[in-house]
């Protein structure tokens, strides 16, 4: 097992700290791929918000079929369209 799929487990389980940990590994991509897709900061900043926190209250139910980091972004993409009023 990785240290992500450690730390994946732990955080579904409910350990605030192995998600912070997670999390702050994709942050900068995270918030870089939705500055791209909606051209404003304060936008992209909160849609990065809301991915994280849909992400981590969906983290229960994430299966290891993919990759972590394909799942995550797609919680992104959604958020960004639900931003511009698309979704």
């Amino acid at each position: 097992m990785t240290t992500e799929q450690q730390m994946i487990q732990k955080a579904a389980e409910g350990d605030d700290r192995a998600a912070t940990l997670l999390f702050r590994v994709y942050q900068d991509q995270v918030y870089g791929y939705l500055l791209r897709m909606l051209k404003k900061p304060d936008m992209a900043a909160d849609a990065a918000q809301e991915t994280f926190i849909r992400a981590y209250k969906a983290l229960p139910r994430y299966k290891e079929q993919g990759r972590f980091s394909a799942w995550l972004f797609h919680i992104a993409h959604r958020e960004g369209l639900r931003m511009i009023g698309k979704y």
